[in-house]
């Protein structure tokens, strides 16, 4: 059975390599990037995982593209350099938007069983 599984940061590294083992299992893999454009046959799409209008599109341009997303893989790197104690909400918040919206993409989809697997 095929699922649609989205990598966030899978344009290089851990993230590309979970991309291409879920390729291999039969999977409709795409893949989110913000600096590095990825290269390989993934559906790619273009998002800073800090900004929500970026992620929601990302979500719809995925959906009209494969369908609902059943797997979520959380790769996507954010660094704030700072103590947790120091960060500010704005801070803390960015780097859990994807997580947060990804709810839209799971909630649609009537499978039984979503899944959601943060690298971080």
């Amino acid at each position: 059975m095929s699922r649609v599984v989205l990598i966030t940061g899978g344009a290089k590294g851990i993230g590309l390599a979970c991309a291409q083992h879920f390729a291999k299992l039969g999977d409709k893999v795409a893949i989110t990037y913000n600096t590095t454009k990825p290269t390989g046959d993934f559906f790619a799409v273009k998002c800073d995982v800090t900004s929500q209008s970026e992620v929601d599109a990302a979500f719809t341009a995925i959906e009209e593209k494969l369908g609902p997303v059943q797997v979520l893989v959380s790769n996507a790197g954010i660094t704030k350099d700072l103590l947790l104690l120091r960060m500010n909400e704005s801070d803390f918040a960015s780097a859990f938007y994807f997580s947060r919206c990804s709810e839209r993409g799971l909630k649609i989809e009537k499978c039984s069983s979503p899944y959601v697997l943060s690298l971080l």
